[in-house]
């Protein structure tokens, strides 16, 4: 824990995570544990990768893969390498090493061969999920012709290397890989995208390490955190001595209370009778009071009732008074707090050199500035509406009941209805702070896609209200996809023949298909 904590400027927490996580999926201990938790968090910091799945892709990898615990440091930092050359995520490529490992070893490709190739195929703009793809329909067509994968690939890659034309590369490329992959396999390589030889041999004689890398590109802030790590550590012995001699010191505390108990116990005799009779004539005092209160609330009741609709007048004046000053004034203590918030970001930033988040504050001042204005210009108004507003509830409160002996008129109620001032409702989009629901019911949704659910069901009951029809079904257009798979049709070919070919394309179209519907599904509202 000490060698990570003071190599790596992490938190105590996040060290310990990679220590304990890597312990427990591979088993490491020692030097090989510290040294790839140093790598992991490394990586995290320096490329902005998540801490959890590196660990989790990398652990998964290392283990399809059959790498050593003592290869597991060299295979990181290879990894990284290829990272820094062609630009694929590292936690990408961790994972795609992971699930489609099994394939890639039953075509004869290694560990750095596989990583290679996927980083040069995300650098070429090729998709890597495509030729995986077709890599793996390879590998049962080369079976029904009695070759191993490997001797497979080796005899396809040559004939679509050495085709005269581009034309002919892709015919075999689409009996060997299908139809749907099969130009872009012929293009990647003929473009020598799929032969990572030549790209892995340079990375291996790269000696590019993730901690140099580290080392040499941390800033100050990053070399001063490491300089409070290694004090942490040093003070840490101190801290436990301190905690372990204050634990010797319980006994001699205990031994040095025990006179003192049984006087405490005395005590607790002589009171405990006093205590019980203190409380027990209290408690007989308000059971006497009981009948006194009684009648006073019975008095006081006719002078309430007369209050009442006084009462409910000041309370819905005040209420509203204070409901719109509270709305006016948290706006504007929320720009103020922005505003202030990034002007103490702006100058931490401007110290510790961080030039791009100190420009992201001044912009953010003036912002908090312009949003401060506007809340200061717009408040006043809606403060005089919402009195106005406030003091007619307050009037239409008010309530005058005729007493039943008055001739002609007893029992009847009378008041007054007057309407409220109307603001805009009209509905429509908006960006900024609005009123909704002060001339009748509006309907009013989110685009945050936390409350999709919600939003689409109020979506569903305005357009009943608004006598449209709503369905909660989605209709997915099936048009522009074009499947053509080559048969080649003899005069000996009969109809089972035929459908046996056709069958043969199945999973092809499937996998058409289901890509189809997802690249579709993503330009929903989400």
């Amino acid at each position: 824990m000490n060698d990570v904590y003071t190599s790596v400027p992490v938190s105590m927490e996040n060290a310990g995570k990679a220590i304990s996580d890597y312990n427990t999926r591979l088993g490491l201990t020692g030097s090989q544990l510290s040294g790839l938790s140093e790598q992991a968090l490394a990586v995290s910091e320096m490329l902005g990768e998540d801490l959890n799945t590196t660990i989790e892709a990398s652990s998964q990898a290392f283990q399809q893969w059959g790498i050593s615990n003592q290869d597991m440091g060299k295979s990181m930092d290879y990894i990284f390498k290829v990272q820094q050359a062609t630009g694929i995520g590292f936690n990408a490529l961790m994972s795609n090493l992971k699930d489609y490992g099994p394939q890639l070893q039953a075509l004869g490709f290694s560990f750095e061969q596989s990583a290679a190739m996927m980083g040069q195929m995300e650098k070429a703009g090729v998709r890597t999920d495509e030729i995986m793809a077709a890599l793996k329909k390879s590998v049962g067509t080369m079976a029904k012709e009695g070759l191993s994968a490997s001797e497979g690939i080796k005899k396809y890659y040559n004939e679509i290397k050495n085709a005269g034309d581009i034309a002919k590369a892709t015919a075999i490329a689409n009996e060997v890989f299908g139809a749907r992959a099969g130009s872009s396999v012929a293009d990647a390589i003929r473009k020598g995208t799929i032969s990572a030889d030549d790209f892995a041999n340079s990375m291996s004689k790269n000696n590019e390490k993730i901690m140099s890398v580290f080392q040499e590109t941390m800033d100050f802030p990053q070399k001063l955190k490491l300089v409070w790590h290694e004090l942490d550590t040093h003070l840490e012995p101190l801290g436990g001595a301190i905690f372990d001699n204050m634990g010797d010191l319980i006994e001699p505390l205990k031994e040095a209370f025990a006179p003192v108990l049984p006087l405490i116990d005395k005590f607790v005799e002589l009171t405990e009778p006093i205590t019980n009779e203190l409380f027990s004539k209290l408690a007989d005092f308000i059971s006497s009071c009981a009948p006194m209160f009684e009648e006073f609330f019975k008095n006081i009741e006719p002078l309430l009732d007369a209050l009442i609709p006084i009462i409910q007048l000041l309370a819905g004046l005040i209420g509203g008074v204070l409901g719109q000053a509270f709305l006016i004034i948290m706006p504007i203590v929320n720009d103020f707090i922005g505003l202030l918030t990034n002007a103490i970001d702006f100058i931490v930033n401007v110290f510790t050199l961080q030039w791009g988040d100190a420009w992201k504050n001044v912009v953010a001042v003036f912002s908090s500035t312009f949003g401060l204005i506007d809340e200061l210009a717009k408040g006043p108004i809606n403060a005089v509406i919402a009195i106005i507003n406030s003091v007619v509830s307050g009037i239409n409160a008010l309530h005058i009941q005729i007493p039943d002996w008055v001739p002609g008129m007893g029992g009847n109620e009378f008041g007054v209805k007057i309407p409220h001032i109307p603001m805009l409702a009209a509905g429509g989009f908006t960006d900024g702070v609005s009123i909704a629901g002060e001339d009748g019911t509006e309907a009013v949704i989110s685009f945050n896609p936390s409350y999709r659910d919600k939003n689409l069901s109020i979506w569903k009951d305005a357009g009943a209200m608004l006598g449209a029809t709503t369905s909660n079904s989605v209709v997915i257009d099936m048009g522009g996809i074009n499947f053509a798979p080559n048969i080649n049709v003899t005069n000996s070919s009969n109809s089972e023949d035929i459908m046996q070919r056709l069958k043969e394309h199945e999973s092809e179209f499937m996998d058409m298909i289901e890509h189809s519907l997802k690249q579709r599904t993503l330009k929903r509202y989400c």
